[in-house]
């Protein structure tokens, strides 16, 4: 599978970028797509819905919410996630609360 063209120029870093692990409905690996913010998690919302965009004009056969949305701090190492109809937004690596923890105790929430 080739790589397909960002929205943004590649930078030398992954330093403020979001980006799309890419799925098929089959399950298949499709390729990563990304994009660079501005640092605000409201401007990462906002990429990750054009590269959403980009996603769907460019395979159609992708699946939205087996497609993870990461985002990257300023030192490139991923700290949010975003959920596919841009909800949510979580850091990456904190505590569950204990709401959070019943739920998954429960079943009906996973992580």
């Amino acid at each position: 599978m080739r790589k397909k063209e960002c929205l943004a120029p590649a930078k030398s870093s992954n330093a403020n970028m979001v980006f799309r692990k890419l799925v098929s409905m089959e399950g298949y690996d499709l390729g990563i797509i990304g994009a660079s913010y501005d640092g605000t998690l409201e401007d990462a919302v906002e990429v990750a819905k054009k590269i959403t965009a980009q996603m769907y004009a460019e395979y159609p056969s992708v699946s939205n919410g087996e497609s993870v949305i990461r985002v990257t701090d300023s030192t490139g190492k991923a700290k949010w996630r975003i959920s596919p109809n841009f909800r949510h937004v979580d850091e990456i690596g904190r505590p569950p609360t204990p709401l959070e923890k019943r739920l998954i105790a429960e079943g009906l929430l996973t992580v």
